[in-house]
């Protein structure tokens, strides 16, 4: 079971997550999830969303104005338009004053009997707010470079699984280096948590007219590894 279904599983090496300079990364999100599979099946969710740079600036100038029944419909609407229909989360907002230097968007929600209780337990889910973030900056432009702005993604799901489980075997960590930028990702077992960090830098560069395809590639290579997968047997 899964919130997005199933996608396929790449096979690479041990990842060396490194602390990216600011500077060069100028859309910035930061994504913590707290995840818990219950022994009936469910999943219950929480979400927790930091926008930072250019990035927390667009979202601030869509947002302003907007009362607050305003602003949890656009957050409905995003969700659902984003992750799943599933659900209707709740919401709370940070940082929607210009002055802040990031804004946040948390979120909780509840999927009912995600899971099969009485199986054991193989989850496949993809990271939908990195994918909707590399989404952005496909380029179909042919005749002009490209001033692309740097983009830098990094998540930590922590992923609790009821004791009905055991949770024993994990995706592949991942490190996928090229010419515009890197993903890594690990995981970690403690107990029933299991906790995945992924890392996506894509420093600012001028993309070049003949880069572009190369460019765009990389894009949808990143986003053909953007998951994770947990396996835990039933006890």
């Amino acid at each position: 079971g899964s919130i997005q279904g199933a996608v396929s599983l790449p096979i690479n090496d041990e990842p060396k997550p490194t602390t990216l300079p600011s500077d060069s990364y100028r859309w910035v999100l930061t994504e913590q999830a707290d995840m818990l599979v219950t022994a009936e099946g469910h999943l219950e969710e929480t979400l927790r969303l930091q926008y930072e740079g250019p990035y927390a600036a667009s979202l601030r100038a869509n947002l302003s104005g907007l009362v607050e029944s305003e602003l949890v419909d656009w957050a409905e609407e995003t969700y659902a338009d984003v992750v799943s229909t599933m659900t209707t989360p709740s919401f709370e907002f940070a940082g929607l004053d210009e002055i802040e230097p990031t804004l946040q968007v948390n979120s909780e929600a509840s999927y009912k009997k995600l899971v099969a209780p009485d199986e054991d337990l193989n989850y496949r889910e993809d990271l939908p707010w990195l994918d909707r973030l590399l989404g952005y900056f496909i380029t179909n432009n042919e005749h002009y470079y490209y001033d692309f702005p740097g983009v830098r993604y990094e998540s930590e799901v922590r992923f609790k699984i009821a004791r009905t489980w055991t949770p024993d075997r994990t995706g592949p960590r991942v490190e996928f280096r090229g010419e515009f930028g890197n993903l890594a990702r690990r995981y970690e077992i403690d107990g029933n948590l299991v906790t995945i960090k992924t890392m996506v830098g894509m420093p600012k560069r001028r993309i070049e007219v003949e880069e572009m395809e190369a460019f765009n590639d990389f894009i949808s290579k990143l986003r053909e590894h953007n998951h994770f997968r947990i396996l835990a047997t039933l006890d």
